[in-house]
């Protein structure tokens, strides 16, 4: 990782933080959005039941595509409830694209583990989150540890 990429990430959680006195929490169900970081594309969160949640993401990351799915367990950071820390488990598949025009698409599974913490607008049916997701890889390059996985998260609620 750069130095301006850690800069970057470093800004906007101290922002995410900053904000965090002035979001509530809402509850919802399930909630759509897309995803800033080492992938970008789509998210999409449901509650299983309080406090359990299920999340499936479908990112453009290295040159190829993968999707993911995870388990997540949060917990009220204060005693109002209205920002909440997260952790959790799951795991992905998908290929990653060609580094030279005579490489062939290579198929990539692992693991990920997830902490974050998630922020609710009070007047917005929308949430924020921030999360690292480090993880391990079994296929493509062959087993690697990826520590750098990290990213933002903005949802609309669907209910």
């Amino acid at each position: 990782m750069n130095a301006l990429s850690f800069t970057c990430r470093l800004l906007i959680f101290i922002s995410l933080v900053a904000l965090g006195s002035c979001l509530l929490a809402q509850p919802y169900t399930t909630a759509l959005g897309g995803r800033l970081g080492t992938g970008t594309g789509v998210t999409i969160k449901h509650y299983l039941a309080e406090p359990f949640a299920v999340e499936g993401q479908l990112l453009y990351q290295g040159l190829g595509l993968r999707a993911g799915a995870l388990g997540l367990y949060h917990f009220d950071i204060d005693r109002r409830g209205n920002n909440r820390f997260y952790t959790g488990a799951g795991a992905y598949a998908g290929y990653l694209g060609r580094k030279k025009e005579t490489d062939r698409l290579r198929a990539v599974a692992g693991i990920d583990l997830s902490a974050g913490v998630e922020l609710v607008f009070p007047t917005l049916p929308a949430s924020i989150s921030l999360d690292w997701q480090p993880g391990l890889q079994f296929a493509g390059d062959g087993p690697s540890l990826r520590l750098q996985q990290a990213g933002m998260s903005l949802r609309v609620f669907l209910n």
